[in-house]
């Protein structure tokens, strides 16, 4: 049996801006303390343009985490949203994608549930008004299912995601 959470961050639609990169470096690994944050400078980095940019697509590492936790990223400079891009468990060393929207001061926020290490490597970006949008991350669905189940979850029409013309979603499942 596991739980299920479903989290989306965006979406594409047909036509998408996306700009692949070679993937960069953006924070070699920082020890962040319980419910600790850190900014993320992005733009004009790593083959990130100064301007024009909507969000970054990044791969975020959790390094031997010290406690069972998560790491999420958004706009810097915004609220931060209550959900979660990468959990990892003490001890693992965890990555996984995100799509962050960029700050008004060019960076992105990274949050850690509890300490750990963080790794922020770029690897796109998304032009400003161009596909995917993101959206505020927001949770679609938490529930425990039983080996060899299957669920399906809507997410056109809910939390920012059209009811149609989507081609994909940004989703985090864990």
């Amino acid at each position: 049996d596991v739980d299920l959470v479903v989290d989306v961050a965006g979406y594409f639609p047909s036509g998408s801006g996306y700009q692949p990169l070679t993937p960069s470096r953006a924070l070699r690994r920082t020890q962040v303390g319980t419910e600790g944050v850190v900014t993320v400078p992005v733009l004009g980095r790593g083959g990130v343009p100064s301007a024009g940019v909507e969000s970054v697509v990044v791969n975020l590492t959790a390094v031997q985490p010290s406690e069972t936790g998560w790491l999420t990223a958004w706009a810097a400079g915004t609220a931060r949203p209550w959900v979660s891009n990468v959990s990892y468990r003490s001890g693992r060393t965890v990555a996984g994608l995100a799509v962050a929207k960029v700050g008004a001061d060019g960076s992105i926020a990274v949050f850690s549930r509890r300490p750990s290490g963080v790794i922020v490597d770029v690897v796109g970006w998304v032009p400003s008004g161009a596909p995917p949008t993101a959206v505020t991350p927001a949770r679609l669905m938490r529930s425990s299912m039983g080996a060899g189940t299957t669920t399906t979850v809507q997410v056109t029409g809910r939390a920012g995601v059209p009811a149609s013309g989507v081609r994909a979603a940004l989703v985090n499942v864990t």
